[in-house]
């Protein structure tokens, strides 16, 4: 009978090693943050103070900024700041060369487990650089909504940077942006008894539009009635609740997600791909429920 022959499980498949390699990483990421701060904080080189005139009486304190050299008299309070200043500088260049001593190890270690730890740095630089953008890009939407560009109290924006008037909608609109649905906010709608502007309308596969309201402050004697008045124009127009007409309420302050998960997966909607472009349908049908949700 001939001997089974020893197969070496691949590291990538090692779960220790993969945290190992995992951890590794996240070292290397926090060292170089931790230089990049200190070469921040870093202005200039320490330098040194230097006693000169009769008697040795006159301090200047002498350092390299841009590669110039500064030769500054210094006196007083300004002298005792001046050598604060040095031993703080000092202290933060050991602590620089300690980081560097380590993030050569850091390198080594990935080398190690065949990585390449500049395609490492160059992917988590491409993410910072990324989320730095898309946080601009917020603050500038938050900036311009103050100055009244969206005057009609949009004040929260989704994870697409699109304006709209509630932590719950927002919400409502990430969970179908991760789903990569296809949808409009507050696109009007033509109804029998005048025009209405549903929250999210998205679409099946056939074209069939499906509307989704949520009523966020039911607890506003006006909200509620007019959201009421609402919904009966929805019946007026053949529009139902559960069929083509999708409505959620608030739970303890936000839109309940578990419940905004179930009405995603209860009918195939249209799904956008990466690139924009429309897909046939995003999804299964919960069971137990019609499939089309047609009135």
């Amino acid at each position: 009978m001939a001997r089974k022959k020893y197969v070496r499980k691949p590291w990538h498949l090692e779960d220790e090693t993969a945290e190992a390699v995992r951890s590794t990483c996240e070292s290397l990421l926090a060292c170089l943050e931790s230089i990049r701060t200190l070469e921040a904080q870093l202005t200039h080189s320490p330098g040194c103070i230097v006693m000169k005139g009769p008697g040795r009486c006159y301090a200047y304190w002498q350092y390299y900024e841009n590669g110039v050299h500064i030769h500054k008299f210094v006196k007083g309070e300004a002298l005792a700041q001046a050598r604060q200043t040095i031993e703080t500088f000092k202290a933060l260049k050991d602590r620089l060369r300690n980081l560097r001593f380590n993030l050569h190890a850091i390198r080594c270690s990935l080398r190690h487990y065949r990585l390449d730890p500049d395609a490492v740095v160059a992917e988590y630089e491409q993410r910072r650089q990324a989320a730095e953008q898309k946080e601009a890009q917020r603050q500038a939407a938050m900036a311009a909504a103050q100055k009244g560009r969206y005057p009609d109290s949009r004040n929260h924006f989704t994870d697409r940077l699109e304006p709209v008037r509630s932590k719950s909608e927002m919400m409502i609109a990430n969970e179908l942006n991760r789903h990569h649905l296809r949808y409009d906010y507050e696109k009007p709608l033509d109804l029998p008894d005048g025009r209405v502007q549903p929250d999210f309308t998205l679409y099946l596969p056939d074209g069939t539009q499906v509307y989704w309201e949520h009523a966020g402050m039911m607890q506003d004697p006006r909200y509620a009635a007019n959201f009421r008045a609402k919904l009966r124009s929805y019946e007026l127009a053949g529009l139902y609740v559960n069929e083509r007409l999708i409505v959620t309420y608030d739970d303890n302050g936000t839109v309940n997600l578990d419940s905004v998960r179930l009405f995603i997966r209860s009918k195939p909607f249209q799904k956008v791909k990466p690139n924009g472009d429309k897909d046939e349908a995003a999804g299964q049908p919960v069971p137990n429920q019609k499939p089309d949700g047609q009135g």
